[in-house]
């Protein structure tokens, strides 16, 4: 006899958003192919300023990529930027990947 194992249930593409203010939400792309890429490019570089703006642009797209750049952030604001989209990625709380990122930095 066949056993059928459902997982359909667990197969949710449920997309993701970050709040950077009031008026500004942005989707998170969060797709295998580019999660692999952002693992990748962390691996190469490290955390650098670099890295960090080619992962906010791969997840969240050129244009809001230029309005974050825009809002000329301080760097501890972009990190907090960056930390938000981990989370996103992660499907990790805001607080457990900033501890993360504490911990590697």
């Amino acid at each position: 006899m066949s056993k059928v194992i459902d997982i359909s249930a667990k197969l949710r593409n449920e997309p993701k958003f970050l709040m950077v203010s009031e008026n500004k939400t942005y989707k998170v792309d969060d797709r295998k192919n580019t999660v692999l890429e952002i693992n990748e490019l962390l691996g190469e570089s490290g955390g650098t300023a670099e890295v960090m703006d080619k992962v906010i642009r791969k997840t969240l797209g050129d244009e809001a990529f230029r309005e974050i750049e825009e809002m000329e952030l301080s760097f501890d604001a972009y990190q907090s930027l960056f930390i938000g989209i981990m989370a996103a990625v992660q499907n990790k709380t805001y607080e457990e990947t900033e501890e993360a990122f504490r911990k590697a930095v």
